[in-house]
């Protein structure tokens, strides 16, 4: 695809050198492995299997890489970000993504999830990056974030989801895993603090999100941007099962301002203290019960992004309206 074929313009970069960072556990690089090779083949790119002990960082800086094409799921962005940042590295590097994990949702939100692999490269080789932020959580424990983290009835349905769930039920699933536990469903005393506001509520739970989908294409905050430098907020308070049915279907459905019992807003920080201590999935992977401080930290990383993607703001677009300021609503 060429500028005059593409419906967006699309800035291009300089020739870069690049490699693949593998994750030979995620659910589609068997079957994708050989085409990935002969992609890279292609534009001299080395591909390197991240395992435990390997030594894809000193690798990668032998081969003088600039660019890393994370092959995997959310988890494996999430991994070699942090990794990254540990090393005070974060910087070294720009990302593409091909999503080969069972959710995918960080990729859906920059728009490669549904991309064909060859039309993805193409992105890839060709393609300038963009500043995307990521999460910082404190438990004691720093660490970034790229996509969510859902906690609550969310942490437990996105641990739950099988991959046939997600295939069955599409963007639906994760709503569906929760009104089948609804049940049983744990009720939590939320304090947040954010941006000098305060709000107290009982609720099943919540989604803290850069990105805007979870459990597989569930859009948990509908109007996340990737790059706007906020953090997107979610809360489900305690609801009659029919509410909870229509918030599921309203959300899928872009109407999610339908339900007047779901609240959105956006923060810069946010502290959440729970009773009992709230059940989270990070980017797709569960942790204990904690209590947490988020906070965005804006263009983080640079990533490749599709230009339709409907989670990445057009970098020409005026962005002062995100820049500082929160707004709480109930929708």
């Amino acid at each position: 695809m060429d500028d005059q074929t593409s419906p967006h313009s699309r800035a291009k970069h300089s020739p870069r050198k690049i490699a693949c960072l593998a994750n030979p556990t995620a659910s589609s690089w068997l079957q994708a492995r050989e085409q990935i090779h002969a992609l890279a083949r292609q534009v001299d790119a080395s591909v390197i299997r991240l395992e435990p002990g390997s030594d894809w960082f000193d690798r990668a800086c032998e081969l003088e890489v600039d660019r890393l094409v994370l092959c995997g799921g959310d988890g494996t962005v999430s991994g070699v970000v942090n990794e990254l940042h540990e090393r005070s590295s974060l910087d070294r590097f720009d990302f593409a993504v091909l999503p080969m994990g069972t959710g995918n949702d960080f990729s859906r939100s920059i728009g490669f999830c549904n991309l064909p692999l060859d039309q993805a490269w193409e992105r890839i080789v060709h393609d300038a990056s963009i500043p995307v932020d990521v999460i910082q959580i404190d438990d004691g424990r720093p660490r970034l974030l790229v996509n969510a983290a859902t906690a609550g009835f969310g942490g437990l349905v996105t641990n739950d989801l099988s991959s046939e769930e997600k295939e069955s039920w599409g963007a639906m699933a994760y709503w569906m895993a929760a009104f089948s536990r609804l049940a049983s469903l744990q009720e939590y005393e939320l304090h947040l603090r954010f941006n000098g506001d305060r709000l107290d509520v009982r609720s099943y739970g919540l989604a803290i999100a850069s990105g805007k989908y979870a459990g597989g294409g569930f859009p948990i905050t509908p109007n996340s941007l990737v790059n706007d430098g906020m953090l997107d907020v979610t809360v489900v308070p305690v609801m009659p099962m029919t509410e909870i049915i229509a918030a599921g279907m309203n959300s899928v459905m872009g109407q999610l301002g339908e339900t007047e019992s779901v609240m959105t807003f956006q923060a810069s920080t946010i502290e959440v203290i729970a009773t009992p201590q709230l059940p989270y999935s990070l980017d797709g992977e569960s942790t204990e019960s904690i209590d947490a401080k988020f906070s965005v930290i804006p263009g983080a990383i640079r990533m490749v992004t599709e230009p339709s993607a409907i989670a990445v703001a057009d970098p020409r677009r005026n962005a002062a309206s995100a820049a500082g300021h929160f707004e709480r609503k109930a929708v």
